[in-house]
């Protein structure tokens, strides 16, 4: 499969589903770095252990970092964007971003934001085929 990165919404209903378990190497899954913060996040105001999760994640996703180049490339999106009136929550723009950079696919649920952001170059992939791929892995 090619890449494709999983928003933070497909990573907590992977999740929820007891998925993760199942994820493979082949599958070429990719995690943004402020996904795996929201997901954390959620951990920690839960009192679970987030020091495991996060080793976690790294077994089972390559995890993108926030590179200068992602950074400008988020500025960039965020101005344009700024300039058409268009307004998209920050985590969402360097996730993009950093998908674009990277040239890799986003895997979300949340298409409002993230349709938006196509014309820079964020191609977008149904979050039921990444789940379908998961279970049938099982």
């Amino acid at each position: 499969m090619e890449k494709v990165c999983i928003d933070t919404d497909v990573l907590i209903e992977l999740s929820r589903r007891n998925l993760l378990k199942h994820i493979k190497p082949h599958m070429n899954l990719y995690l943004s770095i402020i996904s795996a913060y929201e997901y954390l996040r959620g951990l920690a105001v839960l009192g679970r252990d987030i020091v495991y999760a996060e080793r976690i994640l790294k077994t089972l996703f390559t995890i993108i970092p926030l590179t200068e180049k992602t950074i400008i490339e988020a500025a960039e999106i965020y101005a344009s964007l700024h300039r058409k009136g268009v307004l998209i929550p920050d985590p969402d723009i360097l996730i993009a971003a950093s998908c674009i950079v990277e040239e890799i696919s986003l895997s979300t649920f949340n298409i409002k934001h993230f349709k938006r952001l196509k014309e820079y170059g964020l191609e977008i992939v149904d979050p039921n085929e990444i789940i379908d791929m998961v279970t049938k892995s099982r």
